[in-house]
């Protein structure tokens, strides 16, 4: 089975919970990836999960100027996934991240211009609202590249 499961663990305060629930599942750990803020994902390190660092536009909005910061601290943390608002996609930041083994996952647009630019570059995970929408988009994608 391929299939994996996506945690959006958006409190502190839920993490103990979270943990219960996915540690009692018969699902394998490789295939539970968790995202969070920092703060988050400091109760789910070294427990065997994919870690994606979720950076929001209040709290980082450098990033549209430099993303070394945000880079730094998923290579520092061992965070294998780097999740930010498609606003801060760019060649620089795909690029960046993939040299540290970093793969980089977008959100906050369903617009099919923007899931495209971010899959052109590089994007390794589109979080849509519409994901029926987002795969018929993308059905005949091996057939365009």
């Amino acid at each position: 089975d391929k299939r994996h499961w996506v945690l959006d663990v958006k409190a502190d305060e839920i993490s103990d919970d979270v943990f219960a629930q996915i540690e009692q599942s018969t699902i394998p750990k490789e295939q539970i990836i968790i995202f969070g803020e920092h703060t988050v994902l400091e109760a789910y390190k070294g427990k065997g999960y994919r870690l994606g660092y979720t950076t929001l536009f209040s709290s980082h909005h450098s990033m549209l100027y430099s993303s070394s910061d945000v880079i730094r601290r998923c290579k520092d943390n061992s965070y294998d996934l780097l999740v930010v608002p498609v606003v801060f996609v760019t060649s620089h930041l795909v690029s960046s991240a993939r040299t540290h083994g970093i793969d980089v996952w977008s959100y906050d647009s369903n617009d099919p211009r923007d899931l495209e630019y971010c899959a052109d570059l590089g994007v390794k995970g589109l979080i849509v609202d519409t994901p029926k929408d987002a795969m018929s988009q993308f059905s005949d994608w091996g057939d365009r590249r």
